[in-house]
This record gives C-alpha cells, structure tokens and sequence, in this order.
C-alpha cells in the first residue's frame, strides 16, 4: 500500500438493492488499499426497497448492518461528521456540489461532467482502476482486453465517486502483484461482515433445523418485473430443477422476497418439509427489538436469510442475483461445499483458469468467481520441519526470506510443532508463526509446503495449492548443496532417526539427486546415549531430552581421555546393535554389555575415557561406511549433513563442506530449498528473524568503546541485526568476551554454567587466522575444529584441552560489526581474537528477544547488552 498523508476518498453508494451496495464497500476498501487513502464513510445510504430517494430521512446507516470495527479496523476510514465535505450535503442529493472544488478528483467511468447529476454509471466492464503498476507483465494479464484504464494515483486531496461503484472488487481493482491482490482480498474478507448479532440470531435460527438442512434462493419481487422471463421459467421449472440435488431427508431453508408463500405448497406435495424465516419471526422479532431497535425485521430477516442459507449443506440460488452470490461468498469464506457455479436455474461448466478466471470466461456483474475469497499464486513457498527442532522457512520468487526456529519463537530449546507432554497437549504454532509470515509478508497462500514430520491431515489444513512429503535424508542434502557452489557434490547424510533409514549417501549432480546408499546403522543414539552414564556430566532429567543435548558434551568431554581397548570394543558393540532409533533400546544395550545397573555413573577418570573411545568408535565406524564411496567419487565435493555433522571433530578429518545448519534445524530449509532449487548459492548465516519484540531505550556506543569495555574484561551480550539460522552463535547473538586466562571461568561462572571441560569458541578476522590456527577450507560457521599453533598467554582460554579451537573467521562483508570490534583490538594492541558463545543460558536456546536478553543481564554476571542503536539500559 502507498503510504498517503492527509488523502481522502469520498464516495456515495451505489443506488441499488442492499448486495450491490455492499459490493460498493469492497470497492472502496480495495481503492483505499491501492491508493493508500483515508475513506470517508457516509453517515447514511439509500438503499432499494428499504428507503425512498427523495426523503434523506428514510435512508439508512449501513453500519446498522455491517460490522463497524471490523471494516474501520481493517481499511483506513474517518468518519463523515466533522468533515469539510459535510457543507455539500443536502435532503435530496448528499454531495452534490463537491466536484466543484479543486481540490476533488471526480473519476467517471465514461459519463461527462456536466451529465454528473443525472446520470452516475457503474464502473464499465472493461475498466481497470490502478494506483501502481511495477509489473507490466503482471498488469497485462490482469487486465486482458480491457481498455478503459482509470489511473487513480492522483495529488488532489480528495477522490470522489458520484454514485457510480456497482462491480467486483477483485476484478476491477489492480492490487500491485499478486502479493498486494490477496492482501486485499483478505481484508475484504475479514473486514465487511454483517454485525456478530446477525449471526447469533442465524444461528438460532440453524438450531431450529438441527444445523443440518439444505437451502435455496427464490428472487422474485423485482424479478417479475426486469427480468420476467428467468423469474417466471425459475419458478415453473423449480421442482425439476431440484429434485435430483437436494435430497428430502433433511429441512429446506427457503430465502425469498416472494410475500405469498402458499405457492411454494407444491414442494411439501413433493415431499419436502420446508420453512421460511418468517416461521421464526417470534422470537427473531425480539431479538431484534433487544439488539437492533433501528433495524426493520424485513432487513434483519434479509441478512438471515443469507446467513443461515450459508450455513446450509447444499445451497441453490437464483440466477443473476448479487444476494445469491453473497451467501456462496460467505460459504467461500468458511470454506464450505461450493456451489458458485450452480443454481435453482442456472448451471456453469467447471471454470479451469492459470491465473485469473477472466482468462477463460467473460466477465459480467452477475457471476461471483471463487477469486473473490480464493488467493492467486503468488511465488510463496513454504518449508516445513515439524519434530524436535522444528522450523518454517519461507521463499518468495525463489528467494528464502526467513526462517523460523520454534525453540527460539517460543524459547524452548529443540522445541517440536507436534510434541506431546504428560498433559497430552500439543504445541501447535504452525498457524501463529504463518500468521507472523501473514503480516510480514503478505502470504496468505502458498503455492507449494514442502514437509517433513508433520501429520498429513495437518499440512493439508494449511493454505496452499499443493503439498509435498520430502524425505528426511532428501531434505538434509539439499540443505546442503544449495549453499555450497559446487555442482557435483557426494552427501554423507546421517543422523540419530529419520523416516528413510539413518546412514544415507547421495550424489547430487546439476540438480539431479542419486542415491547411493542406506543402512539402518545408527550412530547419533548409541553416541549420545554413553552420556548417561558419565559423571562429569550435567544431564537431562529424561532420555530423549537428553539424546538431544548430551552428544556436543561428550565431544568437548573426550579431549581428556585416552584409549582403552576393553571400552573400545563394548562400546562398538553397542553401536552395531543400533539399527533402529529407540533410546531405551540403546541403554539397555549398554547396560548389558557394561555389565551395569541404569543408575552406574562412571567416576570422572573414566568418563574422560569412555568419552574418548565413544568418539573414536564414531569416526572409526563412520569411515568404515563412507570411505568407498570417496574414493569412487572423488571429483565430488563432499558433503556431510544431519545431525551427526555437528561432530566436529569427524569433521575436519575429511575437511568435508557442512553448512551452518546441517542438524534437524535445518530441514524446513531444505524442504523449501527443494522445491524452489536456486540458481545461485544460498547464504543462510543470517537467515533467521529479527528481534520479536519492541526495542528498548538505550544509548550510543562507539566501536572504541566497546573494545575499552572488552579490555576492561567486560562480558558483554550482543543482539543485532537478523538471527543466525542453526545452533550456532556467529556474531548477532552472541556473547563475546577477551580470551585471556581467567575469563573463561568468569564467563562460566557468572552466565553460562557450563561444564568446566567444555570449550568456548574463537572468533578472529580472515586474514589473522593463520597467525594462531591451522586449520582446513571451512572455517565460516564452526564446522571443524582447528589445531592452536601459537599458544600465546592472550587466548589461552579458546584452547581446548587437547590443543584445538572451534574457529569461527569473519570478513567485513560477513559481519562488519564484529570485523570492526576485531580490528580496532588490533589498532589497540591487543591480540584480536575474542570468545564468542551463545547468548542465552545453559538449558535455553539461543534468544530473540530484548526482553529475554534483558532478563539474562539482570540475572546473571552479563555486564551489557549492545543492539544496533546501542548499549541497553
């Protein structure tokens, strides 16, 4: 929408029944939406067959009707009294007169000026009313062959239109693309509704008849008179016309302004119970009187009518009727059976359109198309991962615009969108964060979700055109191979439990994915599973939380251990008892062949030990499998993903490519990825959301003063710009400090309260790396260890116990932020490597929110937190 100061749309309703007045309203609504104007709503309307024109007191206040706050919560609106355009009203007439002012764009649909008075047309069917056009291409198509082009991005303060809105909103109105078309069929949507009083009192009318009954429309009144021939054939041919559609087992609903409804007695001869709501005017006339003391119950009973015929199972309604084609709108809406296409006396052929229903069929004011409550394609695509570490991904054009991680949505770490607690409730927020994607971006409908662990029935409850199961494994490679740039890459996919085995090899060439091979081996549970039984470990209180959290410890852990041949060999029993993902059956194992009792923890010597060995076991085996397949493809790239590439350690081994998310995080990435196939290389490091909540007040902070504070061994938190997509920490939300010896303890102590064994990784600058650091080809996103080759006093505390870092490096287009904190330390003199962990505390995941950060600096030894505008008080 173009942002508009001070603009206004006059209007005045369209002369005509109560259906097209309405169709007025969506039409202001959309113009509003593409002009980015204020509407200034009338006081009172004349409405046929429920006002007289020349008596200005009999008219009426649409907002009797409709619902008032939804329609000015939704559209840009003021109120009409207190307006300058007031002094131009008059009894006969409302505005007559403010097209004189110079200040009024008067838009005319083919009438002149000077014919204003007398004669006010309706938008022509071949015009096009448009504020923008960014696409030409898209444009053409919207409008086909129309030529009557009505450009509404005018300077004038006000648009006026005389009496002359009677069409379709969806086909008249050029929303800017099809992102801004389903933004304004949404609000339409949602924001012209009858008042909630209306519904309530349909529904006691739908009570009466069981909420199981069908429904139809008979226009008669004005029919017999303009158009005779359809109303009188309607009427002859009516019981032919239903007989073989709606069954007689259950009530009819009859809506029809046909006041003689002894003539309809042919249908009860045929055996239809029927009934009119007339028959429930009793009640309905009280519940009138209490609500709606201005409403008539002739108009009260018209809004029923077409309420309660909505609700209906089958509904027939009357050919070129605007009330017929409203109640198949509200069925539209609640996505009931659709019977736009058919009626009482009309029948049209199933309508199989690209883009626009206009394509392939002409338009006329008569016809309602589904595009009124449907959405277009509009390039949207979604990804979704629903199990432990489960996200969203969205893509627009076939660009990933964002990913949301739910653990760090609703701060719960390795949180699941289907996830049963011992209360037997699961955590939904698929239909929260597309709302969040909603507002963001404009999706209302996606063209394609791609899934993975998520119910069937739950996707296809979801808005899209079509759905797509990607494989676990599947989803991890394209992951993968789209952020590298190679072309020929081998994917070595495993992890702890999947839906298509748990050990996989593919070959991905030009796209084309092979595979290669698939063993039920598993090597994530038994790996995490030893953690059990280890003292020198903080565990989980339950298994599978731990199965999810236990293996980054044990890893950091086996640096203090050594080999012994009789723990090498039980553990690897272990391991290739592991053929399926059950935990309880990898501890059971263990107890076994270790001879031990479930409550055993091994004293802090041997927990060094059994540490070790369960790492080697992990690569040894590990290397058993893959080794044929990189010798055979060794002009491949190779790959690793899954969860079991967050080893590190495994990892430098065969200097393989590991994105920065290669875990279960990763995989709404991937299913998206797979559906939208870039062409060029993905970069996902910052891929997540910015903060989810409201800045806080602050203060301004150099660069220098940062370093000032960092030398002054400061902790400081930082959250700035986007989230990283994945579980590890590269300079947006991190916490950083100076790595010389003491402050690791401090920050362990003070915020983190880790295990005293675990490392703190490194960040330095690109090109200072090979100072400090031997190391491979990936050193981006904390994917391979690097050997300490220079082990000075002033980072003493980023090196592990067995002589190697976690490096991360930075370049200035990577991160400029933490590249500028890293050079100005070197103009200082310092050494410029700091430590760079996760912000957030053990057991939680890494924060999105101030507020959250806020919370971690007053509760723990945090000394600040900087942002993009500053330091936070």
């Amino acid at each position: 929408m173009k942002a508009t100061k001070d603009k206004y749309i006059i209007f005045e309703p369209w002369w005509g029944g109560f259906s097209n007045i309405r169709m007025t309203y969506e039409l202001i609504g959309a113009i509003s939406e593409i002009t980015g104007r204020t509407i200034i709503l009338p006081e009172r309307i004349y409405c046929l067959f429920l006002a007289q024109w020349w008596d200005k007191e009999t008219w009426i206040d649409m907002f009797s009707l409709l619902d008032y706050e939804k329609y000015t919560s939704t559209f840009k609106c003021i109120d009409y009294d207190g307006t300058e355009v007031t002094q131009y009203d008059n009894k006969k007439d409302h505005l007559w007169g403010v097209h004189k002012r110079d200040d009024v764009e008067v838009v005319l649909f083919g009438d002149k000026l000077e014919r204003l008075k007398a004669q006010r047309g309706p938008v022509d069917q071949n015009c096009v009313i448009y504020n923008d056009i960014d696409d030409e291409e898209d444009f053409n198509l919207f409008k086909q062959k129309r030529d009557v082009l009505i450009n509404v991005n005018s300077d004038k303060k006000y648009l006026y239109f005389p009496r002359n809105l009677f069409g379709h909103f969806n086909y008249h109105v050029y929303g800017n693309g099809p992102i801004e078309r389903n933004r304004i069929k949404e609000k339409v949507n949602k924001g012209i509704q009858y008042r909630k009083e209306f519904f309530d009192i349909a529904d006691k009318v739908c009570n009466h008849l069981n909420n199981d009954f069908n429904a139809i429309h008979i226009r008669r009144n004005d029919f017999l008179n303009v158009r005779k021939h359809e109303s009188e054939n309607q009427f002859t041919n009516l019981l032919k016309d239903i007989e073989d559609r709606i069954p007689k087992d259950k009530p009819l609903f009859i809506a029809t302004d046909e006041s003689k409804r002894e003539i309809f007695q042919f249908l009860k001869q045929a055996g239809y119970t029927y009934y009119f709501a007339g028959d429930f005017y009793p009640y309905m006339a009280h519940l009138i009187k209490d609500t709606h003391p201005d409403v008539s119950e002739e108009i009260c009973a018209l809004l029923v009518d077409q309420i309660v015929c909505s609700k209906a199972d089958i509904f027939l309604g009357s050919f070129l009727s605007t009330f017929s084609d409203y109640i198949n709108i509200l069925r539209g809406q609640n996505n009931l059976k659709d019977f736009h296409r058919e009626g009482t006396n009309f029948n049209r052929p199933k309508l199989i359109y690209e883009r626009f229903p206009w394509e392939v069929e002409d338009y006329s004011w008569d016809k309602t198309w589904s595009d009124h409550w449907t959405y277009e394609r509009s390039y949207f695509n979604l990804g979704i991962h629903g199990s432990h570490n489960a996200a969203l991904a969205i893509s627009y054009k076939g660009e990933v615009l964002e990913v949301v991680e739910l653990e760090k949505w609703i701060e719960q770490k390795n949180a699941a969108l289907w996830f049963y607690y011992p209360n037997g409730e699961p955590i939904d927020k698929i239909k929260e964060i597309l709302e969040y994607f909603k507002t963001k971006y404009g999706a209302y409908k996606y063209d394609n979700i791609a899934y993975q662990s998520v119910p069937n029935n739950v996707i296809e409850s979801l808005p899209a055109f079509e759905y797509k199961h990607i494989l676990h494994h599947e989803a991890h490679v394209w992951n993968s191979y789209y952020q590298s740039p190679a072309k020929k890459t081998l994917n070595i996919s495993f992890d702890g439990g999947s839906d298509n085995g748990h050990f996989n090899i593919y070959k991905v060439e030009d796209k084309i994915l092979t595979h290669l091979h698939r063993s039920n081996q598993d090597l994530g549970v038994p790996y995490s599973a030893v953690a059990h039984y280890l003292s020198a470990i903080k565990h989980e209180k339950d298994l599978p939380k731990g199965n999810l959290t236990h293996a980054g410890k044990i890893m950091g852990l086996s640096a203090y251990g050594e080999y012994d041949e009789d723990y090498y060999n039980k553990i690897k029993k272990v391991y290739l008892k592991q053929t399926n993902d059950n935990i309880n059956e990898a501890h059971v194992n263990f107890q076994k062949i270790f001879e031990i009792g479930p409550d055993r923890k091994f004293n802090k010597r041997e927990s060094y030990n059994l540490a070790y060995n369960n790492q080697k076991v992990f690569e040894d085996l590990f290397d058993e499998i893959v080794k044929p397949y990189i010798e055979e493809y060794k002009d491949y790239e190779l790959h690793f993903s899954g969860g079991g590439a967050m080893n590190i350690i495994n990892n430098r081994r065969y200097n393989a490519f590991v994105s920065p998310n290669p875990d279960d995080r990763g995989l709404a990435l991937g299913c998206v990825l797979s559906i939208i196939q870039p062409d060029r290389v993905l970069d996902s490091t910052y891929l997540g959301s910015l903060p989810y909540d409201k800045h806080p007040k602050y203060s301004k902070i150099t660069i220098k003063e940062v370093v000032k504070a960092l030398k002054d061994e400061k902790i400081i938190g930082i959250i700035r710009g986007r989230l990283e997509m994945g579980a590890r920490a590269l300079g947006n939300r991190s916490i950083i400090c100076l790595p010389k010896k003491g402050m690791k303890a401090k920050l362990n102590k003070e915020v983190k309260h880790r295990e005293p064994f675990r490392p703190f990784a490194p960040i330095c600058r690109l090109e200072d790396a090979d100072k400090w650091f031997k190391f491979g080809k990936h050193t981006r996103w904390m994917t391979h260890n690097a050997e300490v080759i220079n082990k000075i006093e002033e980072i003493e505390d980023i090196i592990h116990n067995d002589g190697t870092a976690r490096l991360q490096t930075v370049t200035r287009e990577q991160n400029s932020y933490i590249y500028d904190i890293l050079t100005e330390m070197d103009n200082q003199g310092l050494v410029p490597v700091i430590i760079n962990t996760s912000f957030n505390r053990m057991g939680e995941p890494i924060l999105n929110r101030y507020s959250t950060a806020l919370k971690v600096r007053n509760e723990t030894g945090l000394d600040m937190i900087i942002t993009d505008k500053g330091v936070l008080h």
